[in-house]
C-alpha cells in the first residue's frame, strides 16, 4: 500500500508519496517511485495495483505520450484515462483477480483554461478492467485543497490532526516542508499503530506550478527492509497476492 498527500499552496500544487511496495504480508521494495511527470506541468500519483501483467507504473506511464505544452487540463485527464484503460484492458478477463485490488489516480497541473491549479480523480474498483469517470477533486478557482489517498485507515487520527494544521496559500517551500513532514509522520503513525504498509528509504516530492514540475526526495531516516514480513504469521505464497503500492 502506500501513502500520498497532495496539496494546493501559493500558485502551485506540492504532492508527496512514501517509497515501500508490499506484496501480501511481504515488503518487496523500499523505494518504489510513485510519483509520474505526464505533461510540461501536470503530475499524477497513484495508489492501489501496482503492477500490470509484471510491469509498474513508473515504467508504465513512461510510455504515455505527454501533451504539448498549452493543452487543456481536461484534454490531459481524458487522455491519461484513455491511456490507463488502455493499459488495463489488455489483461485478459479470464484472468480473474489480476487486476485485484483496484487504483486511484489523482492528476494535478495547471489548467491553462482557467490560469491557476487543478487536481483530478481517477478511479478503478475492484477487478475491473476499466476506470470510472474521471471527476474534478479541486478546480483552478478553489485554493483551499489537501487530500489523502492509499492505507490511510491505520493513520486515520494522524491525518485529521495534520490536515487541521494546513494552511491554503502557504509559501512552496513551506508547503514541500509540510508534505514531507505529512508523510514521514505518517509513516511513524502507521508503524506505531502496528501497520507496516506505509513506509520506504525517502518520501517523493513534486512540485507543480505553471510550465514546470520540480521532483526532489527526502530521506525518512526510518528502517525499511526488502522481504520483511508484515505481521507475525507466516507470508502468504507470492504468486496469488498482488502487488500494491
Amino acid at each position: 500500500m502506500t501513502l500520498i498527500v497532495c496539496l494546493k499552496a501559493k500558485d502551485c500544487i506540492v504532492i508527496a508519496a512514501d517509497s515501500l511496495t508490499s506484496l501480501g504480508r511481504k515488503i518487496v521494495s523500499c523505494t518504489t517511485e510513485k510519483l509520474h511527470n505526464v505533461a510540461t506541468d501536470a503530475v499524477t500519483a497513484g495508489c492501489g495495483l501496482s503492477r500490470v501483467q509484471g510491469t509498474g507504473w513508473q515504467a508504465i506511464l513512461a510510455g504515455f505520450p505527454a501533451p504539448s505544452p498549452g493543452t487543456a487540463f481536461a484534454t490531459t485527464v481524458l487522455q491519461l484515462q484513455a491511456f490507463l484503460e488502455g493499459i488495463i484492458g489488455q489483461v485478459p478477463k479470464g484472468n480473474v483477480g489480476a487486476c485485484q485490488g483496484g487504483n486511484t489516480f489523482l492528476l494535478a497541473g495547471h489548467d491553462v483554461v482557467n490560469s491557476d491549479m487543478a487536481v483530478a480523480r481517477l478511479t478503478r474498483l475492484w477487478d475491473r478492467r476499466q476506470f470510472e469517470p474521471a471527476t474534478m477533486d479541486s478546480h483552478a478557482s478553489s485554493h483551499n485543497y489537501i487530500e489523502w489517498i492509499g492505507d490511510t485507515t491505520a493513520v486515520t487520527a494522524y491525518i485529521a490532526s495534520k490536515t487541521a494544521l494546513y494552511v491554503p496559500d502557504m509559501p512552496p517551500k513551506d508547503a514541500v516542508d509540510f508534505a514531507v513532514g505529512a508523510i514521514t509522520g505518517g509513516i511513524t503513525a502507521s508503524l506505531a499503530a502496528g501497520n507496516h504498509t506505509i513506509g520506504g528509504e525517502f518520501v517523493s516530492v513534486a512540485l507543480v506550478s505553471a510550465g514546470s514540475v520540480a521532483f526532489s526526495r527526502y530521506p525518512t531516516g526510518i528502517p525499511c527492509t526488502v522481504a520483511a514480513l508484515i505481521g507475525s504469521s507466516p507470508a502468504a505464497p507470492d504468486a496469488p497476492a498482488p502487488l500494491a503500492d
